[in-house]
């Protein structure tokens, strides 16, 4: 047999070693759960606090600007010195009207003529529901450095006279702040201990959604171009010629026969135009079937026969090899006096080529 005194009190030297071994992996595990469950917290509480921060902006936004149409102008630009009077009366709209809304926690606070913030409110149910307060002030702020990196960007930065944030139309800077007509939404979105706020500027502007509007019928003469959606008040509709628009086709008046090809054109839409597009599609057999040789009067090749059809049929007439080619050269709308037929209807057709806006010297 073997003498085993010597070994006595190892089992328990090593079972305390391995208590400690794992009272420490216990240990390490607790904390690192601990700071996992801190890190979750942490991100849903700013996720939290950064969505009751756009919730804010969206209501707020959508609420004044609820309020901002009922203040009505006879001026058609909203200038600094306007913008004064205009944002006065806003101002005190937007206290008449948002004061304790929504349940909201506190009154409205008047911070000065320029600023105001509107009460805490919860997003949500519950003591412990996310907040968001919205901070409405005028530019130029107080204590902000418009020099600094922020407004040294796009679209601040923005120069040549076409930025709309200063006076002069150029780029923001300590002494060319952001103009009155600015106004800065700043929503502060709060979970707890942990806040997120975001920022929006809106001008005070005037919206007009119509291009041209009327109480009475629109006459629409020639070589006039109106970008945009026409409205009229017009209502008696039921005579003859009640239309409460009516316009005049440009190519009319140019020469005795075109007048004549558009009178014969205008008869035949009038019958067949099924769309009521005012041309004849070729490819539809309904529109197209009672025109004879209708490929020959379509000078464009667009798959289309309409006014301006007839247009190049009368003045397109020296192309390559002297053979009609789709377009209409300078010489060819010049009479023999050396004078273009409709100087005016001359550029309009050419300037429709390219975008609004762009400039033209047509004197060279």
């Amino acid at each position: 047999m073997f003498n085993t005194s010597r070994n006595r009190g190892i089992v328990s030297v090593m079972a305390m070693l391995f208590i400690v071994v794992f009272s420490a992996l216990a240990a390490a595990m607790a904390v690192v759960s601990q700071g996992n469950l801190r890190t979750a917290e942490t991100y849903q509480r700013f996720n939290r606090a950064l969505a009751a921060a756009e919730t804010g902006m969206k209501f707020a936004s959508f609420r004044i600007d609820q309020i901002a149409r009922t203040i009505t102008t006879e001026h058609g630009e909203i200038t600094p010195s306007r913008a004064d009077e205009h944002w006065a009366t806003l101002r005190d709209k937007i206290i008449n009207e948002m004061n304790m809304e929504l349940h909201s926690l506190e009154a409205i606070e008047t911070v000065n003529d320029d600023y105001i913030i509107l009460g805490r409110i919860p997003v949500g149910n519950g003591d412990n529901a996310p907040t968001f307060q919205v901070h409405i002030q005028r530019h130029p702020l107080a204590g902000v450095d418009y020099g600094s990196d922020y407004y040294q960007r796009s679209p601040y930065n923005v120069g040549d006279g076409a930025n709309r944030f200063t006076v002069d139309g150029e780029p923001v800077s300590s002494s060319n702040p952001v103009q009155r007509v600015w106004v800065r939404l700043r929503v502060v979105g709060v979970d707890g201990d942990y806040s997120r706020s975001i920022q929006m500027d809106f001008r005070l502007d005037k919206k007009i959604r119509f291009a041209l509007i009327s109480r009475n019928r629109i006459m629409v003469g020639r070589n006039v171009v109106i970008r945009g959606t026409i409205g009229s008040r017009f209502t008696d509709t039921d005579f003859k010629h009640g239309h409460p628009v009516q316009m005049r086709g440009d190519f009319y008046g140019l020469d005795d026969q075109l007048d004549t090809w558009l009178d014969s054109l205008r008869t035949y839409l009038v019958n067949n135009d099924s769309d009521g597009d005012n041309r004849i599609h070729l490819a539809d057999d309904n529109e197209a079937s009672s025109l004879s040789n209708p490929e020959t009067h379509d000078r464009n090749n667009d798959g289309y026969v309409d006014a301006y059809d007839m247009f190049l049929r009368k003045y397109d007439t020296q192309g390559d090899g002297g053979n009609p080619d789709g377009r209409i050269t300078q010489a060819e709308f010049t009479d023999s006096g050396g004078a273009l037929y409709d100087k005016q209807l001359w550029r309009l057709i050419n300037e429709m080529k390219y975008p609004p806006g762009t400039d033209f010297d047509w004197a060279n």
